[in-house]
């Protein structure tokens, strides 16, 4: 499996966010997994190896990367 951690361009500045996919070349079906309030965590980040173990290439951000008093940001 491959994967890292990942800067999104938004009109807003960059977003951090995480991407996993299977070894090998694709191409991948794209998955965009969208969190939920608690934030950026390892919890999000096993869902996205889990998907991208049945061969998706999965991609998440911190949607809250605005809001510099949250844990993602």
């Amino acid at each position: 499996m491959i994967e890292r951690n990942i800067f999104i361009v938004t009109r807003y500045g960059s977003m951090p966010g995480f991407a996993a996919c299977p070894d090998g070349a694709g191409p991948y079906p794209p998955v965009i997994l969208y969190m939920d309030a608690p934030g950026f965590r390892e919890e999000l980040r096993n869902m996205a190896r889990r998907i991208a173990a049945r061969g998706y290439y999965c991609r998440r951000g911190a949607v809250w990367h605005r809001h510099r008093d949250r844990p993602d940001g």
